[in-house]
């Protein structure tokens, strides 16, 4: 009988600090013989296996089918993939069990025989080991799981001797079922964010340009020379009176002549306005002084 077990219903993944290891029972498993080709034996409680290989003209193998589909995803990198299988019954002597990945997941427990079932590449041997001793056995699988992941796996088992028997999913204990368990990272998505500084230094460089300008003053300078002559007639009158008496009256004229004498000289001289000003300033403040003194007074 076919059933679904997954991961979420029945084996949770479980941490390991940064792994995960997540444990799978099948959803198919069975055996088929080719010297009864149309027969199924999908209910039956044990994997029998029978000189799978070579050219007898019976030979057993098993199918199991594991359904991926819960798996974590996307995945990081698988560590580890291992098939566990429990040997139910004791051999004589050991035989070598050899696990191959199937070429196809479509076949059911219930319907699967050896005329209907995939096939497979010898030539892809996943793992083989001896068995012999009641006990589980793991075969390293773990190079095939990458074409599982999100699917489902189907792996073929066979092996190099007489009747060996491993518990299948119908076997009356549950922690004897075969498992398929997996140890992987999951993907860890690293988002790198580049953050873009940009900083904007303002100079400001200021130029002091100092505009002198020299105003020409056309000055006027008048000299005046005052030339005074002064010329002194005298003109003496003489009245003579009969009398005894000589009365003498002098009258003096001066003319006097002013003459002027305007030179006019042009003086051009440039003014230096920040020298004058800084000549003013201690005459200035001598100024304000003395206000403030008189102001007192």
């Amino acid at each position: 009988m076919a059933f679904d077990c997954g991961i979420a219903l029945f084996l949770p993944a479980w941490s390991q600090g940064s792994t995960l290891t997540a444990e799978y029972i099948p959803v198919d498993d069975a055996s088929i013989d080719t010297y009864y080709d149309s027969n199924n034996y999908g209910n039956d409680t044990k994997l029998v296996l029978y000189y799978s290989f070579g050219t007898s003209s019976q030979k057993r193998l098993a199918y199991i089918k594991f359904n991926l589909t819960d798996i974590q995803l996307p995945v990081e990198r698988i560590i580890s993939a291992k098939l566990r299988l429990y040997l139910t019954d004791g051999l004589s002597s050991a035989y070598t069990v050899k696990v191959y990945p199937a070429s196809s997941n479509n076949w059911e427990e219930e319907t699967i025989t050896a005329d209907n079932a995939p096939g497979y590449d010898s030539d892809t041997l996943l793992d083989s080991q001896p068995v012999q001793d009641v006990g589980f056995y793991e075969f390293n699988v773990t190079s095939a799981i990458g074409n599982c992941l999100g699917g489902y796996c189907s792996f073929v088992i066979g092996v190099e001797g007489s009747w060996t028997k491993f518990a299948s999913k119908e076997y009356s204990i549950a922690e004897y079922w075969p498992r398929l368990i997996i140890e992987y990272e999951p993907y860890t998505e690293t988002q790198t964010t580049t953050i873009t500084e940009t900083i904007t230094e303002y100079i400001t460089e200021t130029t002091t340009i100092t505009t002198t300008q020299t105003d020409y003053v056309t000055e006027t300078q008048t000299i005046t020379d005052v030339i005074t002559e002064t010329a002194t007639t005298t003109i003496t009158e003489t009245h003579t009176e009969w009398a005894n008496e000589t009365v003498t009256v002098t009258t003096t004229i001066t003319p006097t002549t002013t003459v002027t004498e305007t030179n006019s000289t042009i003086i051009e001289q440039s003014i230096d306005y920040q020298a004058l000003a800084d000549m003013l300033m201690p005459i200035v403040l001598i100024v304000g002084v003395i206000g403030t003194l008189l102001s007192l007074l």
